[in-house]
């Protein structure tokens, strides 16, 4: 037996050697609960999973986050590390944490991308509180792949190639051509001629002068808002004329064709006429959102509506020019 007084004996051999003094069987149930205890604060982590790592542009994919511990409560994520992390991510529904166990807690959030490529989830966090105890648990990394929608990578039919074989018909067809574009020809001519051989006195019309462009852009919005198409099954033709009335604003007042443009020609543009950034931002997410419900089948929340007839209405608002430039022309 050791002596009390020699103390160079180590911590662990005093906890066995007052264990000593312990029924065996209360011993061993000791034991086991520290092992238990032990087991749990090691392995305790937050299981992440989603419907599916590959999705299609602007589709709806759902994440779900699991955590197995006996937790009072439990708070987290922040999803702003998210959109930090991938700008082209929207959450759509945050969901709740739900106690569905006595020791498992799970969170169903639901999210879209709309953007195409290869993004990686950074490390979520959550919060869970027992007593006076608090924990940070930690989840895992998960990539995912955002495609066009529809088969892209269908492989065309492969036909064999061969030769065109000249006959009667192919030189009737092309000669029909010719002789219908010669007699269009002289129908204009005659035609012109007729109009032009006399010269007689027209009367002086009064030239009205366009109005501006921001007149034109704010009656059209206020028409398209009094309609309410974003109420009904018609938030496809709302969204797609708001974002006609914006193109057509921005050609008139900076002569950019943006109607015949696609979104990230107009964006390119804007660049060096001197705008700020919010009102680039304004414009980017309107013309984006609208190509995503005209080619991605995409169904945004219906206060998205307002606030984008709200955002381009302000857009007008603060690039129009000066009034007193068009005083002279109204006169």
């Amino acid at each position: 037996m050791r002596k009390a007084g020699n103390r160079s004996y180590r911590l662990y051999d005093v906890v066995i050697y007052r264990m000593r003094d312990i029924p065996p069987v209360l011993r061993v149930c000791m034991m086991v609960v520290l092992l238990t205890a032990t087991h749990l604060r090691v392995s305790a982590q937050m299981q992440i999973r989603m419907d599916s790592t590959t999705m299609s542009l602007g589709s709806k994919n759902v994440m779900y986050l699991s955590v197995a511990l006996p937790y009072d409560s439990i708070a987290g994520p922040d999803m702003s590390q998210v959109t930090e992390s991938i700008p082209q991510w929207r959450t759509l529904d945050e969901g709740r944490w739900k106690r569905i166990s006595s020791t498992t807690w799970q969170r169903d959030l639901s999210f879209a991308i709309y953007d195409t490529g290869r993004f990686v989830l950074p490390i979520l966090a959550v919060y869970g509180d027992k007593g006076l105890a608090a924990d940070t648990l930690l989840g895992h990394q998960l990539q995912l792949q955002v495609r066009y929608a529809g088969d892209a990578g269908a492989a065309a039919e492969i036909r064999e190639i061969y030769e065109r074989q000249w006959s009667l018909l192919h030189a009737l067809k092309y000669l029909a051509v010719i002789i219908g574009v010669v007699l269009l020809i002289v129908a204009v001519w005659k035609v012109v001629k007729r109009y032009t051989s006399s010269e007689p006195e027209l009367a002086a019309e009064k030239v009205i002068p366009e109005e501006p462009a921001h007149v034109i852009a704010l009656r059209e919005l206020q028409r398209l808002e009094e309609q309410r198409l974003w109420e009904g099954d018609a938030y496809k033709e709302h969204q797609t004329r708001l974002s006609m009335i914006t193109r057509r604003y921005l050609q008139r007042r900076y002569g950019i064709p943006a109607p015949e443009s696609t979104t990230s020609e107009i964006i390119r543009q804007l660049r060096p006429l001197g705008l700020r950034s919010e009102q680039t931002s304004r414009v980017t997410e309107l013309l984006q959102l609208a190509d995503m419900v005209k080619y991605a089948k995409a169904v945004p929340p219906t206060e998205s509506h307002r606030q984008l007839l709200a955002d381009a209405r302000r857009f007008v608002t603060e690039t129009q020019l000066d009034p007193s430039l068009h005083i002279g022309e109204e006169e």
